[in-house]
């Protein structure tokens, strides 16, 4: 008996970001759907090389990353700048969720932006994880995270 593939179409709205990178030409393809993929791929790439090895993450920092990544709209990729200025406020309002929040503010104040857009999206897979089951991130999804950045980052204490 044939088994039948689900069908992988999605929709998707083309805002000016991504409008504007297609337009470019700077992605080759048949189609956009193609050159999307594309960018996806190299999208991934750059994220796992940008992850900073020197910041030796823990799974509790990760957690409060994903904490603090659901309370900033990084729409505008600018806004990443925040964060280590949330991680330490973390501390002054008690959520440091068993994290080293004011060392990892320390050292999220040295990264640069595509350094701190690689710890977002490592915090949005943490967040991804937990969405997928609907509940609430937890320390093994942070772990797993960290090991699927290819142990880069890890330290998980």
């Amino acid at each position: 008996m044939p088994t039948t593939k689900p069908d992988p179409r999605r929709s998707i709205y083309k805002r000016d970001n991504l409008l504007r990178l297609l337009a470019s030409g700077r992605v080759p393809g048949r189609s956009d759907s193609i050159r999307i993929d594309r960018l996806a791929a190299r999208y991934e790439v750059l994220v796992r090389e940008a992850l900073p090895k020197r910041l030796q993450l823990t799974a509790p920092e990760v957690l409060l990353l994903a904490e603090l990544v659901t309370q900033l709209d990084i729409g505008n990729p600018d806004h990443v700048f925040m964060l280590p200025l949330k991680a330490g406020q973390a501390v002054v309002q008690g959520r440091a969720l068993g994290a080293d929040a004011e060392g990892l503010a320390y050292r999220l104040r040295n990264l640069r932006h595509s350094e701190l857009l690689a710890v977002v999206d490592l915090a949005e897979v943490v967040l991804g994880r937990a969405a997928r089951e609907s509940r609430e991130p937890t320390r093994e999804d942070a772990v797993a995270a960290l090991d699927d950045a290819s142990g880069s980052a890890a330290g998980h204490p």
